[in-house]
């Protein structure tokens, strides 16, 4: 049997497997969506790194595409189908870190969406980086809250608030929103963000009175802003996320991802109208899979689905991938060169670097107070000898037994693809403190939403008390030496002035670092990006088995033993949570 007959067999086997059972409706629509496919063009590991085992891939554009089509012909005359995405197209590969915006606007057009919305990494490369984008594509991209009137490059076709579907005689609005948290991670220009209620309300508003039945809300801004969306936006019918890589799933998860609630999650309005809220992971490894029927009023009667793990038994397309060949030869010309070898796996694949101390994060840390140690020519050994950098900017896993754990110049480009430049500053004692007072201020939320500004350090140690109220959760601060003949770990003196080696991100106030941006004292680019640090460091250490040390301790009271432990109020917190989840959903309409 070809590849290419295979697939209708699987998604019957996936339909009889996954799905609840239906219950008819008067207009019968299917939402297939993905959201932060980060320009993973090709396919994945089943971490969601660079796959280097042939069979043992998923996702990527040509599966996604192959995926969607046949489900498209099998659903023909039995059910309206509508694709969408919703954000964070680019960044992440060394595709849209060799390519930018075009290799993006020429994939997305292949790849077959009725409409996509906009996310944070849009922005990464300013407004200047995305204006090109829209004006290329031709898929319809959704943005209700943003103002862009001071940034009119932006003012594209492809760029609006909404957008009408007519699907045999019924108007389907979907309408785009995006996190006004984008203003603090990217330089957004003069971009104004405007709230996602509010914008989605007044937006819905509008297509009501043009005659618009159903509405879709398709965005970026986490989980819990879908959960408050679907709750606060009383004509919204399904909320389609993204931002977050939230996986939701109904029964037995197929891979290694763990649900942290069912699919879909479904929110009671107070009106008592059933919302259905859905996300699909990230990378382009899953496919989301939602069936809605809808009465002759527009209100939806059922939801029923499942996420679609697209492994290797799907096939792909075949002219996506001929067109990526060109680009896969250049990729490969400046991304295959074995940097070193790691014996250990370097583990970001679940928000390890988000959480707690993660050893690809100790990793990068290190390499950069060692850049900085070698180009220093002054008395004492260094005069920084810490360094740190925030979760969100730490990308992807490199795992020890693929590819006989050699690490290639594209895997560091995927786990530092932001190329930030390292500068050394000086701050207060009291400054550091209160950095890593902030770096924790909303850690309880880290599984649920996204939450970057969580540090990766060396030369520190931290300990943490996450019951406590914000702002005062730092417990004990150890600073390693600088003007010492052995170095040391030394408690924090306020008073006292540290040398720092950190990204420019940091420097400029991302992720609201602004007790960084504010307080510097002098500062000294290093001239090397993070990403080359990385590079140089590899190749001086390989082979490298970098291990968690207890840099950093997370403590449910203040006897612990100096291992990183989940914190009582926030496995209550996570409790709490999951309970309302279930308490509040239902798949089948009453």
């Amino acid at each position: 049997m070809s590849s290419t007959k295979k697939l209708p067999l699987l998604i019957l086997s996936f339909l009889a497997t996954y799905l609840i059972t239906e219950v008819s409706g008067d207009f019968k629509l299917l939402i297939l969506h993905n959201n932060d496919m980060h320009s993973h063009l090709e396919e994945v590991s089943q971490t969601s790194g660079r796959c280097k085992e042939p069979g043992k891939c998923y996702g990527g554009f040509a599966r996604v595409s192959s995926a969607v089509s046949e489900i498209r012909r099998s659903m023909s005359g039995k059910r309206h189908v509508l694709f969408m995405n919703a954000g964070d197209t680019f960044q992440g590969t060394p595709y849209y870190s060799i390519f930018k915006w075009k290799i993006m606007a020429q994939f997305i057009d292949m790849l077959g969406l009725d409409v996509m919305c906009l996310g944070n990494h849009e922005f990464d490369d300013g407004p200047q980086g995305l204006a090109p984008f829209l004006a290329r594509v031709s898929t319809i991209s959704v943005a209700c809250n943003i103002n862009i009137t001071l940034e009119p490059d932006l003012d594209a076709p492809s760029l609006r608030p909404s957008l009408v579907k007519t699907i045999n005689g019924t108007k389907v609005g979907i309408i785009g929103y995006l996190t006004p948290e984008t203003q603090y991670m990217h330089e957004t220009g003069k971009v104004i963000f405007l709230d996602e209620i509010d914008s989605i309300n007044r937006e819905s508003a509008r297509l009501k009175k043009e005659g618009v039945k159903i509405i879709i809300a398709l965005g970026h801004s986490g989980y819990l802003m879908d959960l408050k969306i679907a709750e606060s936006c009383p004509d919204v019918d399904v909320v389609v996320g993204g931002h977050t890589n939230t996986f939701l799933f109904a029964g037995k998860a197929p891979d290694i991802e763990v649900p942290i609630d069912t699919y879909p999650k479904i929110v009671t309005q107070r009106s008592g109208k059933k919302v259905a809220v859905v996300q699909a992971f990230a990378f382009t490894k899953y496919l989301g899979y939602l069936m809605v029927d809808f009465d002759n009023d527009g209100e939806p009667v059922a939801f029923s689905g499942n996420p679609i793990l697209l492994n290797s038994s799907f096939p792909e397309d075949s002219k996506i991938l001929a067109a990526l060949e060109p680009y896969k030869e250049q990729v490969k010309n400046k991304t295959s060169g074995v940097v070193g070898v790691t014996k250990v796996l370097l583990n970001n694949a679940h928000k390890e670097c988000k959480l707690g101390e993660c050893n690809i994060g100790n990793l990068i840390a290190d390499s950069m107070v060692d850049y900085s140690v070698n180009k220093y020519q002054g008395s004492g050994w260094t005069e920084a000898p810490i360094a740190f950098i925030q979760g969100g900017g730490v990308r992807g896993t490199i795992n020890a037994t693929s590819n006989n754990g050699n690490i290639t110049y594209g895997d560091i480009m995927e786990i530092l693809p932001f190329e930030n430049v390292l500068l050394r500053i000086h701050v207060y004692g009291k400054i550091l403190k209160q950095i890593f007072e902030f770096a924790v201020h909303r850690y309880e939320y880290t599984k649920v939403q996204q939450v970057g500004e969580f540090l990766s350090v060396s030369g520190i140690k931290v300990v943490y008390d996450i019951t406590k109220p914000a702002g005062q959760r730092v417990v004990s601060l150890k600073i390693r030496c600088a003007n010492c003949l052995v170095p040391v770990y030394e408690n924090l003196d306020e008073n006292k002035i540290y040398g720092i080696v950190l990204a420019d991100y940091l420097v400029n106030g991302g992720d609201k670092f602004d007790i960084i941006k504010n307080n510097i004292i002098s500062q000294h680019p290093l001239s090397v990006t993070d990403l080359e640090a990385l590079n140089i460091y590899i190749k001086k250490k390989s082979p490298i088995y970098p291990g968690l040390e207890g840099r950093i301790t997370i403590l449910s009271n203040h006897t612990g033993s100096g291992t990183t432990v989940l914190k009582p109020s926030y496995a209550f917190f996570f409790v709490i949570f999951v309970v309302y989840q279930q308490i509040s959903s239902s798949i089948t309409l009453s």
